[in-house]
């Protein structure tokens, strides 16, 4: 019984990350937004062949050329965080017909009565691209920290000219990084 304890805590200390408190339904394979909050309009979950990375499904926002009455769009889930402790946050991110625009992963790392104590942005995609990861590799949670909430960003800066403008998020993930 020994032998299995030190085994496994060699196992334990050689793994960089390790899974936070869990997102649910990171991918969207409900095919639904369950467990996300949905801030803003023309939000969707999509199965069209081009809308996920991995999966049957990615989360869509369409930037319509005549309807951007909302400066921000956002999708959002709370997770249980603690304090001292460092974190990973990473989504996938398509951008297509970006004219506008820009998407962007946001992590708040919130108190016991939902205060903001610290916020975390990723470099914002401005330009079309395939699906490629976006992340911010290392964060300290502050004292007071009992929540995290991990958010997929559109931000819009103006109104489409040409074309709608499509950010496309896929595939959250949010770790704790193992101290050494």
């Amino acid at each position: 019984m020994k032998r299995f304890g030190i085994i496994l805590s060699i196992l334990v200390l050689a793994a960089p990350l390790t899974q936070a408190a869990k997102l649910i339904n990171p991918g969207f394979e409900t095919g639904s937004f369950q467990n996300w909050n949905v801030a803003g309009q023309d939000w969707r979950v999509s199965t069209w062949h081009d809308d996920q990375r991995r999966g049957a499904y990615g989360a869509v926002t369409d930037v319509f050329t005549n309807d951007v009455s909302d400066e921000f769009r956002v999708i959002a889930q709370e997770l249980k965080a603690s304090a001292g402790k460092s974190y990973r946050a990473e989504v996938w991110i398509r951008a297509v017909c970006t004219e506008s625009t820009e998407s962007f992963l946001e992590v708040q790392f919130l108190s016991k009565t939902g205060e903001n104590l610290q916020q975390f942005q990723s470099t914002p995609v401005k330009k079309d691209q395939d699906f490629s990861p976006v992340s911010i590799p290392c964060m300290l949670a502050p004292e007071g920290t009992e929540k995290a909430c991990i958010k997929g960003v559109v931000h819009i800066l103006g109104m489409p000219v040409t074309n709608t403008d499509w950010h496309i998020f896929d595939n959250f993930r949010f770790d704790t990084l193992k101290t050494r």
